[in-house]
């Protein structure tokens, strides 16, 4: 499970399991954006699933969880992408033939009408998420999402990414929301200083 935790922090996945039930759509949301109806299909007949797997630690100082995070859509409704459309637009799912060929629907940075390929795609990268204090206020170390901010895993200096073609790259901030926008085609609020 060392695999799921980067070395920078203090994560850890533990082998627990919970059981997959009939009719479950997903352990963690209500929505499925796949395709794959039964969530028990989609992790090829598994009958549990490892819990810390499906939730990012809380930044580098968390306990459980995994480091890292899945980005498996382009141009996401549920995670800011285009916004108000009939019928909602659920995203496109990375597959060999989308990600072949793709074309820019973003409106964050100048991209819309641009193509990108594998090398441009993000499919896993450092988890980053907004950080919430007990008292429910924001954690000041973690105040954006998907941002390299001080509490995430390798602080405010940027991220590692897995590309679509399989090469990993470290992305410094001052690049982080281009390639970011580039590798998501998702919309991304203005960063919180």
């Amino acid at each position: 499970m060392k695999a799921f935790s980067c070395p920078s922090t203090v994560n850890e996945v533990r082998t627990n399991t919970a059981p997959i039930t009939a009719g479950m759509i997903d352990p963690k949301y209500s929505y499925n954006q796949s395709g794959v109806s039964s969530y028990a299909d989609r992790v090829h007949l598994s009958s549990v699933y490892v819990t810390d797997l499906v939730t990012n630690a809380v930044g580098k100082m968390g306990a459980y969880g995994s480091s890292y995070e899945n980005s498996g859509y382009l141009n996401s409704v549920l995670f800011g992408g285009a916004l108000n459309t009939t019928p909602p637009n659920y995203g496109k799912r990375k597959t060999q033939n989308v990600c072949s060929h793709y074309l820019y629907q973003s409106i964050t940075v100048d991209i819309k009408g641009q193509t990108g390929g594998p090398s441009d795609i993000w499919i896993i990268y450092d988890a980053d998420d907004v950080g919430y204090l007990a008292n429910g206020t924001v954690d000041p170390t973690r105040k954006n999402d998907n941002y390299p901010d001080p509490g995430d895993n390798h602080g405010s200096a940027g991220g590692n990414v897995v590309f679509c073609d399989g090469h990993a790259e470290w992305v410094p901030q001052k690049l982080y929301l281009y390639s970011f926008e580039r590798g998501t085609d998702e919309w991304h609020p203005a960063v919180i200083p």
